[in-house]
């Protein structure tokens, strides 16, 4: 065998082993896209049902007052400071 014919095994034959398997990986990549993409156009508002498969689109309803009691206070930072720590 040639020097020629051993150089063009070795760099043929990782690309016979992986070449394969990284088309099984784009038509595994493409399937899964084909998917999410059918999903969100189902998801889609549409004329009939305006909020999509959730509900009605108006959105979460607001906080009730009284258990906003129940959180911390805020405490507001100086965005200089004067003085290293």
């Amino acid at each position: 065998m040639s020097p020629e014919l051993i150089t063009a095994a070795l760099l043929a034959a990782p690309a016979a082993v992986l070449g394969p398997v990284c088309i099984a990986g784009h038509l595994i990549t493409a399937r899964h896209d084909e998917r999410a993409l059918a999903a969100a156009v189902a998801a889609r508002p549409t004329p009939g049902n305006p909020g999509g498969p959730g509900g009605p689109g108006e959105g979460e309803p607001l906080p009730d007052p009284a258990d906003l009691a129940d959180l911390a206070e805020v405490i507001t930072l100086h965005p200089r400071r004067d003085h290293a720590a």
